[in-house]
Formats: structure tokens, C-alpha cells, sequence
């Protein structure tokens, strides 16, 4: 992306560090305006005033990807700041080995709810604003490896990526006839904050 070259409106969720941090960065670098969107608040709005120190454009959004009502309203608060969005990244996630043995239908329950659920709200809130607004647009997921290559105490993290890999197909069809592309990206182990929290073994 050549830099300021980039006319769009996009909304990255779990933006407030990590992967979404260095997503978020780089398209207002490019010259999108950025929904900066993530749980924690305060996170979401560090990240934004490192873009608007850069000289980019964004916008801070308390978003809860799990929650309907959440993620309406940040939307709408964005559409106020920069009009519909152009872009989506689903990106916000939530991982933590645990071993295969120990995992429980709460541990489950909670990474499929955020991971799987929360990439199918946020891709529905957000289709019906590109609908409304006539022009297309896309929609782009953080899937990962180990759906297809799971290790034993990630099997929950596996299993919901694998079904955000699913879910990337089911939606693509589905809003294609709006000019709505739906595409994902499925990174290995990268060295992000939440990483670290996750496992104290590199390996």
C-alpha cells in the first residue's frame, strides 16, 4: 500500500493491540479512515492517538463483539464520524492453552462465543450498512493455522478457527450478490502481547 494512497473507510475489531493494532496502523497510514474497535476502551483509543500522531485519521469504538447491541452502536458511531464502512476486518479473538484433558464446556463456550459468533454479528451489522449504502464492499477474517494443523491444548482455539473458516465460505455466497466480498487470512504464531499471556512456552 503506497502511503496515503488508500480512500476507504474500514472498521478493525480487536484493534486495541496485537494483530489488529498493526492492521489498523497501516491502512491509516495508507490513508483509510479507521474504526479503531476493541473491548477495551482504553487500548482502542491508545492505538488512535498513536494514528492521528502519524498524521492518520481514526476513531476510537468500545465494541464487544458478542454483543449485538454493541456492535450496532459502534458501528453507528462510526458511520456519524465516516460514513457506512467500506472495509471490515474481523479480527478480534480470544485464545489460552489449556490442556485437552481440562477443557471444559465454559472454555468452549466462552472462544466459540467470541471467535465464531462474534465474526457472525459483526459480519451481519455490517452488511446491512454496505447494503443500505449500495456500494459493495469487504469483509476480511483473521482465521489462523491451527485449523488446519491443531495442537492438543488449543483445541477449542482450533476448533472455533476452523469454523470462522466455514463461516468465510457460508457468507461469501451469501452477500455476493451485493458486491460483497467476504475473504480471510490465517496467520501462524506471531509475537503480539496476547501471545505472550497465552503460553509461557515458545515451542
Amino acid at each position: 500500500m503506497s502511503h496515503r494512497s488508500l480512500d476507504s473507510s474500514v472498521v478493525v475489531t480487536g484493534a486495541g493491540n496485537g494483530i489488529g493494532a498493526a492492521i489498523a496502523r497501516a491502512l491509516a497510514r495508507a490513508g483509510a479512515r479507521v474504526g479503531v474497535a476493541d473491548l477495551d476502551l482504553a487500548d482502542a483509543e491508545r492505538v488512535s492517538a498513536e494514528i492521528a500522531r502519524d498524521g492518520g485519521e481514526s476513531l476510537p469504538l468500545h465494541l464487544d463483539v458478542t454483543d449485538r447491541l454493541s456492535v450496532s452502536a459502534g458501528f453507528a458511531r462510526f458511520v456519524e464520524r465516516f460514513g457506512p464502512p467500506q472495509v471490515l476486518f474481523n479480527n478480534a479473538g480470544v485464545s489460552r492453552e489449556i490442556p485437552f484433558m481440562e477443557q471444559t464446556e465454559a472454555d468452549w463456550e466462552f472462544t466459540h462465543r467470541v471467535n465464531v459468533l462474534g465474526v457472525l454479528i459483526c459480519t451481519q451489522e455490517v452488511a446491512k450498512l454496505m447494503i443500505a449504502a449500495g456500494r459493495g464492499g469487504k469483509i476480511i477474517n483473521t482465521t489462523s493455522i491451527t485449523a488446519r494443523n491443531a495442537n492438543p491444548p488449543f483445541a477449542h482455539y482450533a476448533a472455533s478457527k476452523a469454523a470462522v473458516s466455514s463461516l468465510i465460505q457460508s457468507s461469501a455466497r451469501a452477500l455476493a450478490p451485493h458486491d460483497i466480498t467476504v475473504t480471510g487470512f490465517a496467520p501462524g504464531v506471531v509475537a503480539t502481547e496476547i501471545w505472550e499471556k497465552v503460553t509461557p512456552d515458545p515451542e
